[in-house]
């Protein structure tokens, strides 16, 4: 069918309407509010739509998916499957990011797992795997006018067994071994290897400095293929230069894993902090609500939850400390020093030693108090003095310092969350990937830049990747919802939209214009709950319900384009409004 076809719809206050919607357009609904525009979009035809789709399903799989309402209608047809953006917020868990919702965070993840570059969380030189000839060339450096001989050593651990490990070394034809910078032989007992353990360098190769690159190059391939996989090469005994062929930082000699994309993902425990748990933020007693007024002394009750009869006990113990410390009760807390508070609130112990005569100070009151938490009035009390502070073991990034030890053009992956959504556009439109990862790149690049794209379009290029989604507010929300839809590329869909211009700014409604044609060139019916009248002029069909609200609604008032519209003001006070004058 071209069109979508109702008949005797009655959802709330509708009244039995008839109404045939194009497919493949952009309809606006207006009217007054109350009228019956979403009893229209969302509780029939999204309802319908939706209900049909699911289905389709199994028995088995529709248990696990919400389903609506059958819509009172007398009939429906042509309707495809829906897509709901509505301006309720249903984001409740502090997980949940702008990036998740646009699913960039994934394509992120790849982006580091595939081209990020990992860098040594000591020195911070980059970590990579090396091949025998690259490091031959990069020893060119170290040969001189005059010729010498280099020692070319492999990396060998001789296990818990180390004279096991030197007599297999023997068998195998090695002669010779550094140890702490001594030049040793296997293959006499005049040397005295009794004290030989761990890890030791093993002579692959005496060569000449000015020998060809194929032999050095064939020595550091056999030291690469020794134990540890590490090369080191000694000239005149003094070990000049190391390398690896694994991901292994010889200078620091740290070996690091193989990145992947967890590695960057704060809500996986491979890269989400190990304090905070990938939240960015824990709960911690706050010394404020503690103290909420500085201007109080001790004894006036300036410790607030040691003001009641219940806790006579402590606060006998805290006058009887401040004898010992000298600290003056009488003072306003403001007035004392920063040592002296330091003092009451951590003590001079810890908690588990109050009873030897010490004390622990208010904050290890609170440690005690969390050992009895299976005790109601002990959570409510915590509760109270409990607040959000930024997590001390990620600094609110989120992530393990292991996963921000791999970047993309030198930054990580928190640096370019935090980023605003513009700025983050327009750093990645100015790359251009190596010729050797292009292939790799351009599919994971086109995708992040075209979602990025989306969102500026709609005006939320003010938002970072890493801004929690519960704290957006429902046009953002909605907006942040359509770029993921644009992004899903999706065809022969219904979507329905409540009122995508809310909270936007008056020059970005052109750009939300822009994105709603995008989503009906692409093959979709786009249904617009709408008072702009911008997003009015620019739709392919105005329906008008009303003419008033509740009881006086729920008529079909008119349906065509805009420009008839406005041309008829006897029945619709849309039309009159917009020719600016009143009943």
């Amino acid at each position: 069918m071209d069109s979508i076809l109702v008949r005797g719809a009655r959802t709330h206050n509708l009244k039995q309407i008839d109404v045939e919607l194009p497919r493949d357009k952009l309809i606006v609904i207006t009217g007054l509010s109350g009228s019956g525009k979403s009893s229209l979009a969302f509780d029939t035809l999204y309802a319908e739509g939706q209900r049909r789709y699911v289905e389709s399903f199994s028995a088995y799989a529709r248990q696990f998916l919400d389903r609506m309402p059958r819509p009172e209608v007398d009939l429906v047809e042509g309707v495809p499957p829906a897509i709901s953006i509505e301006q309720q917020h249903q984001v409740k868990t502090s997980r949940s990011t702008v990036g998740t919702m646009t699913e960039l965070c994934d394509f992120f993840k790849l982006l580091f797992a595939r081209l990020g570059e990992l860098h040594c969380r000591e020195c911070g030189d980059k970590v990579e795997r090396e091949e025998p000839s690259r490091i031959a060339q990069r020893w060119e450096r170290f040969k001189t006018d005059e010729v010498c001989t280099w020692l070319v050593c492999g990396r060998f651990n001789l296990g818990p067994n180390p004279m096991e490990g030197l007599a297999a070394l023997a068998r195998q034809g090695y002669r010779r071994i550094f140890v702490d910078g001594e030049l040793l032989r296997l293959d006499k007992t005049g040397d005295d290897l009794s004290d030989v353990s761990g890890t030791i360098d093993v002579v692959i190769d005496r060569v000449k400095s000015d020998a060809g690159a194929g032999r050095i190059t064939e020595a550091v391939d056999g030291a690469l293929r020794l134990g540890e996989k590490v090369a080191t090469l000694f000239v005149d005994g003094q070990r000049r230069d190391v390398a690896s062929s694994e991901l292994h930082c010889a200078p620091c000699d740290i070996v690091y894993s193989e990145p992947i994309a967890n590695t960057v993902s704060y809500n996986s425990p491979v890269g989400a902090c190990e304090v905070c748990h990938g939240f960015g933020r824990t709960i911690e007693i706050s010394p404020d609500l503690i103290i909420p007024n500085a201007a109080l002394s001790l004894l006036d009750g300036a410790i607030r939850p040691w003001t009641t009869p219940s806790t006579e006990w402590e606060r006998n113990e805290l006058a009887g400390f401040c004898r010992r410390q000298k600290i003056s009760m009488r003072k306003p807390w403001a007035e004392l020093s920063s040592a002296h508070q330091s003092l009451i609130l951590h003590g001079e112990c810890d908690w588990t030693e109050w009873e030897s005569g010490r004390f622990p100070g208010v904050l290890g009151w609170f440690q005690w108090l969390e050992t009895k938490v299976y005790k109601m009035h002990v959570r409510i009390l915590l509760a109270k003095y409990r607040t959000y502070v930024t997590c001390a073991g990620c600094a609110g990034t989120r992530f393990k310092p292991e996963s921000l030890l791999t970047r993309f053009q030198d930054a990580t992956i928190a640096h370019l969350y935090s980023l605003p959504i513009e700025d983050l556009r327009d750093r990645l439109d100015e790359y251009q990937p190596p010729k050797s990862q292009r292939e790799i790149a351009e599919p994971i690049l086109r995708e992040i830049r075209s979602r990025l794209g989306y969102l500026c379009q709609v005006g939320l290029g003010y938002l970072t990747l890493e801004r929690q989604s519960r704290t957006l507010s429902g046009g953002e929300v909605q907006r942040v919802n359509l770029t993921t839809a644009l992004g899903a590329a999706l065809v022969n869909t219904l979507y329905v939209l409540d009122e995508p211009s809310t909270g936007l700014h008056a020059r970005d409604g052109a750009r939300l214009i822009e994105v709603l044609h995008r989503l009906r060139d692409h093959g979709n019916t786009v249904v617009v709950v709408e008072h702009d009248t911008d997003v009015m002029r620019a739709s392919d069909e105005v329906i008008d319900i009303g003419p008033r609200a509740g009881e006086g609604g729920g008529n079909l008032v008119f349906q065509g384009s805009f420009g008839k519209l406005a041309r008829q003001s006897r029945n619709s006070l849309t039309a009159k409004f917009m020719n600016g004058f009143d009943e």
